[in-house]
C-alpha cells in the first residue's frame, strides 16, 4: 500500500507517471502524423510508444501488492489489442478506421493507465493524500479534452456499452435506431465492447455507426472515466444494454437538461431500478410496453423531480458540469454505489439530478451487476468503501425519499406553501414534498431544513431555500416568525429526549390544518420482542428507547385537532415463526395482539 512503498519505490512509480503522460503526448503526435499522411513517421512514434508502455508493463511487479484493486494490467493488455487492431486497419487500407482506434482507444487507454497507477500506488489508501486529490486532482485529470477545448462536434454524445447478453443488446440497439432521430438531433453514436465472450463485437462492426470501441478485457471501474474521455458531444446519453428506449426518449431528456444550466443529469422513469425510480404500470410484452411510452412521453417540466441521487439505466449528463466535478469514481471497484458517490458530488457542488417522470423506457434490470452481487457480495462490500471514503453510510437516513410518508400526506393546497424537514439526513423526504406540490401544480413552495446533525450539511445546504443547524430543543427560535403547512421528522420520535416539548413547540409553528408526520418503532414488535428475549438490544443501538403507542395516541389527540396513525406492518421472520405463534397464545385475549407483534413502525399524521 502506498504508505508502505519506500522512497525508492515512490520515486519509481513517479517516473514511470511521468513517462505515462510523455508517451501520451507521442501518441497524440503519432495521430496527428497519421491524419497528415506521414506513415513513417507515425510509425516511428509508435514504435517509442509500445516500448514505453512494454517499460511500464515490466515495472509494474515492483508494486504488485498496491495493484489489487487497479486494473493496469488489464488496460494494458486492452492497449496492446487495440494496437494489434490497429495495424491491421492499416494494412486493410482502412486509414479513417485506424484514426479512430488511435484516437479513441489507444490514446484514452494511455490516460487511464497513467491514472490508475497513479491513484493505487501513490494515493490510495492514504486517507490525507485522498482527500487531496479529490479536492484539486480528481476533476482535472478526468476532464473530456474536447469540452474543455470548446471541440464539441455534436450536440450529443450516445453511448451503449455491452458486456456480453448478445440477445439485450440487439434489443437495445434496434430500439435506439428506431426511436433516435441521431442526424436531426446532432448525435453521435458510440458503442463499447466491453470484453465480450460473445458474439457482441462482431454484432457491433455490423452497425452502419462510425465509433465502434473494441476492448479485449473488461476493466470495471476505469470504464466510465474512459467513456468521459471520448464523448464528443455537450451531453452524453450513457445507456446500459439491458434498456429498451421508447418514443421521444432523447427530445424529452434534452429538453429537461438544456433547460437549466444547473443540471447535471437526467433520466426516465424505468422498471426493476432502485432508489424508487419507477411508475406503477403493467404490460406484458415489449409491443405492449412500446404503445404506452407512446401516449406516456410527453414532455412536462412538472413531472421533472429533483432528486438527492439517481441510479440511472439512461443517464444524461452535461459535460460542461461533469469537467468541473469529475463522474464515476474508479475507487469503487465492484461498480456499486458509484452513483450515489456520483450524487454526492453532484449535489455537493450545487448542481441538479432530476427524474424525469415524464419519459418511460424499459430497464430489464440487474442483468450483469446482479450476477456479481449475488456470487461476490459486492454490494456491502462497496457500501463499506462509500462508508470509508465520506464518513457516510449511502444507505443512511433521506438517501431515498419514505414512500410511506409521501403516500400519506395530502398535497392539494394553493399558493405559498412552506415546508419544513427536522433531521431528514440528506433530505430526500421533504425535497420529494415540494416535487409532489409541482406535479399538482404548485411551485410556490419554499423548503426549509433543520438538521441537529453537521455531517449533512453539505447535502441540504444547496437544494433547501433555507437551511439552520443547531440543536433541536431551540427549534422554536430559529422559526419564531414562520409557519408551516408541512412538517417531516426524519429520525424516530423515541430518539428525543424531551420529545414532548418538542411537539409542543411544533404545534406552535404549523399552520391550521397544516401537516406534521413523523414515525415511532413498535416496542412490541415480534423480532424486538425475541431479540429482548436473548439479552441483546433491538436494532444493535447503544440506548434502548421506545414510546407507548397507545399513551402517545391519547396523547397526541389531546393537543391536536387531528391525529391519525398507521401501522406498517411487516412479515414474521421464518426462523420466529414458533416464537411468534407462541407469544400470540399467550397473550390470545389481548386485543390487537396480532397487529402489535407485526407492526415495525407506527406512523402519525397531526393536523393543526
Amino acid at each position: 500500500m502506498t504508505i508502505g512503498l519506500t522512497p525508492v519505490n515512490q520515486e519509481l512509480a513517479a517516473k514511470l507517471v511521468e513517462l505515462l503522460e510523455s508517451v501520451r503526448k507521442d501518441a497524440k503526435y503519432a495521430l496527428d502524423s497519421l491524419k497528415s499522411g506521414n506513415i513513417d513517421l507515425f510509425a516511428r512514434t509508435m514504435t517509442d510508444v509500445q516500448n514505453a508502455v512494454l517499460t511500464v508493463r515490466e515495472n509494474l511487479i515492483t508494486f504488485q501488492a498496491d495493484l489489487s484493486m487497479s486494473q493496469c494490467f488489464n488496460i494494458i493488455e486492452n492497449f496492446n489489442h487495440s494496437i494489434g487492431n490497429m495495424a491491421d486497419q492499416i494494412m486493410y487500407g482502412d486509414k479513417r478506421r485506424s484514426e479512430i482506434i488511435l484516437e479513441f482507444e489507444i490514446i484514452p487507454l494511455l490516460a487511464e493507465l497513467k491514472e490508475d497507477l497513479y491513484f493505487f500506488v501513490l494515493i490510495y489508501p492514504d486517507k490525507q493524500k485522498m482527500d487531496k486529490y479529490y479536492k484539486e486532482e480528481f476533476a482535472l485529470n478526468h476532464q473530456n479534452e474536447y469540452i474543455r477545448d470548446g471541440k464539441a462536434r455534436f450536440d450529443v454524445s450516445i453511448v451503449v456499452t455491452a458486456w456480453n447478453k448478445l440477445d439485450y443488446t440487439r434489443q437495445c440497439i434496434e430500439s435506439l435506431f428506431q426511436f433516435t432521430d441521431l442526424k436531426g438531433l446532432n448525435c453521435e453514436l458510440i458503442t463499447i465492447n466491453h470484453g465480450s465472450q460473445d458474439a457482441t463485437s462482431e454484432y457491433f462492426e455490423s452497425l452502419p455507426h462510425e465509433k465502434k470501441i473494441n476492448f479485449k478485457k473488461n476493466m470495471r471501474m476505469v470504464f466510465p472515466a474512459y467513456i468521459i474521455r471520448v464523448v464528443e458531444g455537450k451531453y452524453c446519453a450513457m445507456i446500459n444494454n439491458d434498456v429498451v428506449l421508447t418514443t421521444n426518449w432523447l427530445e424529452n431528456l434534452l429538453k429537461c437538461i438544456s433547460s437549466d444550466g444547473k443540471i447535471a443529469i437526467t433520466s426516465p422513469v424505468a422498471p426493476n431500478t432502485s432508489n424508487l425510480q419507477g411508475i406503477p404500470v403493467s404490460y406484458n410484452s415489449i409491443e405492449e410496453m412500446q404503445e404506452f411510452s407512446a401516449g406516456y412521453n410527453v414532455s412536462n417540466s412538472r413531472l421533472w423531480d429533483e432528486r438527492v441521487r439517481l441510479c440511472p439505466p439512461i443517464a444524461m449528463l452535461n459535460m460542461n458540469i461533469v469537467n468541473k466535478t469529475g463522474f464515476l469514481d474508479r475507487y469503487y471497484i465492484h461498480l456499486e454505489f458509484s452513483d450515489d458517490d456520483n450524487g454526492l458530488l453532484f449535489r455537493r457542488n450545487g448542481y441538479k439530478q432530476i427524474l424525469q417522470k415524464d419519459t418511460f423506457c424499459h430497464h430489464f434490470g440487474s442483468v450483469t451487476l446482479g450476477e456479481s452481487q449475488r456470487a461476490n457480495s459486492t454490494l456491502e462490500k462497496s457500501r463499506k468503501l462509500f462508508f470509508d471514503k465520506h464518513g457516510v453510510d449511502p444507505w443512511d437516513t433521506g438517501s431515498c425519499y419514505d414512500l410511506n410518508i409521501i403516500s400519506n400526506l395530502d398535497f392539494n393546497k394553493s399558493g405559498y406553501v412552506n415546508i419544513l424537514g427536522i433531521d431528514a439526513g440528506m433530505g430526500s423526504t421533504p425535497l420529494q414534498i415540494k416535487n409532489e406540490l409541482r406535479q399538482k401544480g404548485n411551485d410556490k413552495a419554499t423548503l426549509y431544513n433543520f438538521t441537529d446533525d453537521i455531517k449533512f450539511e453539505p447535502d441540504l445546504k444547496h437544494y433547501s431555500d433555507h437551511y439552520s443547524f443547531g440543536s433541536v430543543k431551540n427549534i422554536g427560535d430559529f422559526y419564531e416568525d414562520e409557519k408551516f403547512d408541512y412538517i417531516y421528522i426524519g429520525k424516530k420520535l423515541e430518539e428525543y429526549d424531551d420529545f414532548e416539548n418538542l411537539l409542543l413547540m411544533l404545534k406552535k409553528i404549523l399552520k391550521k390544518n397544516g401537516q406534521l408526520i413523523f414515525q415511532i418503532n413498535n416496542p412490541y414488535n415480534i423480532v424486538s420482542l425475541y431479540e429482548l428475549s436473548t439479552f441483546k438490544i433491538p436494532g444493535g443501538v447503544k440506548r434502548f428507547s421506545r414510546i407507548e403507542p397507545a399513551w402517545l395516541l391519547s396523547h397526541l389527540r389531546s393537543l391536536y385537532s387531528q391525529c391519525d396513525f398507521l401501522a406498517l406492518r411487516n412479515e414474521i421472520p421464518t426462523q420466529l415463526t414458533n416464537f411468534y405463534k407462541d407469544i400470540l397464545k399467550a397473550n390470545n385475549n389481548i386485543e390487537n395482539s396480532e397487529m402489535f407483534l407485526k407492526t415495525a413502525i407506527f406512523q402519525f399524521k397531526l393536523r393543526g
